[in-house]
């Protein structure tokens, strides 16, 4: 039951890096200079506000879990953290969206202001991802790995055909919006499947 989780990690890694290699190779040093200041600013939200909170509660999910079919507490629990990780994401994703340039500038300088666009998409998929991440963790406890490879695996291809169809359209923002239409994929695709 390891070579899916680490399979599960690869995929992650992959996921997070294809823009980089794919804006690098498509677009200019300075696209993919923008993406990645952006990514830097998400990976931070997204550490702080969800994997913190997912490693201290995981003694809890994993007690919860039985195993047995009655998981009513477990299931309560993910569906709340769930719906609390959304809930504390929402004015986040807000508050980036209205104050991007305000965020950026003062991080990188004047020179990354084209950050602001990528920054704006990119910050509403660390507010999917945080709740996607609450169903990973899910997962793991059922020892459902398996399952959430095959979820990642459609998120990923999604998002590399997106990448490739949106880059040379929009730029570097066609890269977070493949971004964020694959998270809302695999947010969908983990609900549902949770459910079950």
């Amino acid at each position: 039951n390891c070579a899916p989780l680490a399979l599960a990690s690869l995929i992650n890694m992959t996921y997070i890096q294809i823009d980089r290699l794919l804006t690098s190779g498509m677009l200019t040093l300075a696209d993919t200079s923008h993406l990645t200041a952006a990514q830097v600013i998400i990976m931070g939200v997204v550490e702080v506000l969800s994997t913190t909170i997912l490693i201290a509660v995981y003694p809890m999910m994993a007690r919860a879990y039985r195993g047995d079919g009655q998981d009513t507490l477990f299931r309560f629990m993910v569906e709340k953290l769930a719906f609390f990780t959304l809930l504390i994401g929402l004015p986040i994703g807000l508050v980036f969206t209205l104050f991007a340039a305000d965020i950026t500038v003062p991080l990188f300088g004047a020179n990354f202001l084209d950050v602001a666009p990528v920054l704006r998409v990119l910050i509403w998929y660390a507010v999917v991802t945080m709740v996607v991440n609450v169903f990973a963790q899910a997962f793991m406890t059922q020892n459902r790995q398996r399952r959430w490879v095959v979820i990642r695996v459609g998120g990923l291809v999604l998002k590399l055909a997106l990448s490739l169809l949106l880059l040379p359209r929009i730029g570097v923002v066609g890269a977070a919006a493949a971004t964020l239409l694959a998270e809302g994929l695999i947010l969908v695709l983990a609900a549902a499947v949770f459910a079950v």
